[in-house]
């Protein structure tokens, strides 16, 4: 059946002959007017499902998407087709996001894409009752779940700014959740009777490998050596590595590109860039590197260092081999990090008294008194706050969590805030006709007020290069006057911060009045020993690794995946093939017996000495100092 209305936008839109599995059963319910559910693996095309519904029905569908760059590519892949689109996200002005709702309100729109922080805000409530609304799509729908791998606590909030409308049918879309997070997202978004459409995790054409070495960056040089076409992401577990991994690399002349979420967005968005135009082939960066990065011909992704979960690792793993052609997802471990999974339990989980020590710290690094407070947002940086009290980061974003679930603050995460300015009209104008006032000054405030017009009615979203452009000064003389009008009093101005928002809610407790929800703290204890227990399991066992995936994730797979490191290693090793690889290891220049040992399966390290005493023993190759030569 392919002359459906739905193939027929599909094809007039898209130019795609048929659908994916699993696309038009979600597309049909949630146009037909039922709440809808639908967990689709890395690569389903879940964009589809809510795309071409949104575009036959009539009214504007509201999409909530967890990030900028996710945004921004649907948008730009939807104005590309003619289809009508547009987001309000952090960046803009409030202008320009004035005028964004306002299309949205004449119904010159069909999709509008917002954050769910934006979600929250009174100009965003406001125009909200204006609008014919054809249905609500929430996007990495697992962020709204406290047992999801990646929760947002903001995402938790859709169902009540949402309930200020008439009811509309909303669609949740993710690539992963177990039975538990399915059963969060159909409770806090108050789905009614949901049609639920799950489909496997498993990707048949995606072998998964866990390749242990005491050398993880000699091995990662094989690895990518041995990849010629394609793209590779390395996942790592801090910014410091991200960038100590390529200089490794580049002094074996391997171009790599470092990324992460300290950089700025500039940066950032040219990385990306070339990533996406096939300027960069090879990415080491952090989880920052995720959800809206999509490119079909990644054929590995290496993750060098353990994850915090199963359900992270498929949904990073997943970004290898989207175009269905076979791909790589590795996981290299060493001795020492078997035995960090073992004791993370204990260093990471905080103590009730560590978390109040957090509330404790929180008050008296910004400087916020006991007592009754004014719900002030607090622009929090965790690595400053880390760095001053000398406190384990992961560990500290877990007691947040607990304090946010306890309600003691609130915390919206993973924030990029850009720089505001607020300009009081009578202090500027004064500045401006007084005649000690330098003209570069006049000038400077001059361009700052047609350039942001309601600067001197409320805080405004500003860029300083825009205003360095039009002033012809630089980005630092830019910040040195924005610092100055602050300082004298001329208005606000609150520098561009990457971090969160903190607020004490209501009442700044002091230590010994601080109460712990004890049933968020442990139903916050079991989730992480069931994040850090299904990671453990998939490390160490012997069985087809698609299975304990499936087995994670409650789905069907019953026959052996035939691909995974489990599957066709089968214990025995090949002499000639371990001859091969090691005479291709020797050939570039890795040639020290040890390295050589670290490049294979811990298992087969007496099988390795033994094919390289053969080596010797036939003459081929003759070994000094512990390093083996080919003889000429």
């Amino acid at each position: 059946m392919t002359d459906t209305p739905f193939h027929n936008t599909l094809k007039k839109y898209w130019n795609y002959p048929d659908f994916r599995q699993g696309q038009l059963e979600v597309i049909m319910s949630i146009y037909n007017g039922h709440d809808t559910l639908a967990v689709l693996p890395t690569g389903a095309g879940k964009s589809i499902c809510y795309q071409v519904p949104g575009v036959m029905m009539d009214g504007i569908a509201i999409v909530i998407s967890p990030l900028i760059a996710l945004m921004k590519d649907q948008i730009q892949g939807l104005k590309n087709r003619g289809i009508r689109a547009a987001g309000v996200m952090t960046g803009q002005t409030l202008k320009q996001q004035d005028i964004i709702l306002d299309n949205a309100a004449y119904g010159q729109l069909k999709f509008l894409f917002i954050s769910p922080e934006r979600l929250q805000s009174r100009l965003f409530r406001h125009r909200l009752l204006k609008y014919n609304i054809s249905m609500l799509v929430v996007d990495e729908a697992h962020c709204i779940s406290e047992w999801g791998h990646d929760f947002r606590p903001e995402y938790r909030l859709i169902h009540e700014v949402m309930s200020t409308v008439a009811k509309v049918p909303y669609l949740a879309l993710t690539a992963t959740a177990t039975t538990k997070v399915q059963e969060d997202i159909r409770v806090s978004l108050h789905m009614d009777r949901p049609e639920t459409f799950l489909h496997s995790p498993i990707r048949p054409n995606l072998s998964y490998q866990v390749v242990y070495s005491e050398n993880k960056p000699l091995l990662l040089r094989h690895m990518i050596k041995q990849n010629k076409d394609g793209c590779i992401i390395i996942y790592v577990n801090s910014r410091k590595l991200t960038t100590q991994l390529q200089r490794y690399l580049s002094k074996h002349d391997i171009v790599a590109s470092a990324f992460h979420g300290g950089m700025p967005m500039k940066q950032r968005n040219k990385i990306i860039e070339g990533w996406e135009s096939g300027a960069v082939r090879i990415m080491i960066s952090t989880k920052a590197f995720g959800m809206g990065i999509d490119k079909s011909d990644v054929r590995k992704v290496i993750h060098y260092n353990v994850p915090e979960s199963l359900e992270a690792y498929v949904q990073e793993a997943g970004r290898a081999g989207r175009d269905g052609a076979h791909a790589e997802a590795i996981l290299i471990l060493n001795n020492s990090d078997i035995e960090k999974i073992s004791k993370r339990m204990d260093d990471v989980f905080p103590d009730v008294n560590f978390i109040k020590k957090i509330y404790t710290y929180l008050g008296v690094y910004y400087k916020v008194a006991a007592g009754a407070t004014n719900n002030e947002d607090i622009y929090y940086n965790h690595q400053d706050f880390c760095d001053k009290y000398n406190i384990p980061k992961f560990k500290a974003i877990n007691a947040l969590k607990l304090l946010h679930g306890s309600e003691l603050i609130e915390l919206s995460e993973s924030l990029k805030n850009p720089s505001t300015l607020y300009l009081d009209e009578f202090n500027i104008k004064q500045l401006i006709r007084d005649k000690a006032t330098s003209d570069t000054m006049k000038n400077f405030i001059r361009v700052i007020l047609r350039t942001y017009e309601g600067v001197m009615f409320a805080s405004t979203t500003i860029e300083e290069d825009l205003i360095a452009k039009r002033t012809n000064l630089s980005i630092e003389k830019v910040t040195k006057g924005l610092y100055w009008l602050l300082n004298n009093d001329y208005g606000k101005y609150v520098p561009s911060r990457e971090g969160s928002i903190i607020r004490f809610k209501n009442y700044r407790y002091k230590e010994h009045e601080i109460k712990i929800n004890e049933s968020i703290y442990r139903g916050m204890k079991q989730r992480y020993v069931t994040s850090i227990s299904s990671i453990v399991k998939y490390v160490r066992t012997h069985d087809c690794r698609q299975k304990v995936i499936a087995e994670y994730f409650d789905a069907v797979h019953q026959d052996d995946c035939g691909l995974c490191d489990n599957c066709t290693s089968g214990g025995d090793y090949n002499t000639n093939e371990i001859k091969d690889k090691i005479a291709n290891y020797i050939s570039i220049n890795i040639n020290d017996v040890d390295e050589l040992v670290s490049c294979f399966d811990r298992q087969a390290k007496n099988e390795v000495l033994n094919v390289i005493q053969v080596m010797e023993s036939e003459g081929a190759y003759y070994i000094r100092a512990n390093k083996i030569y080919p003889k000429s």
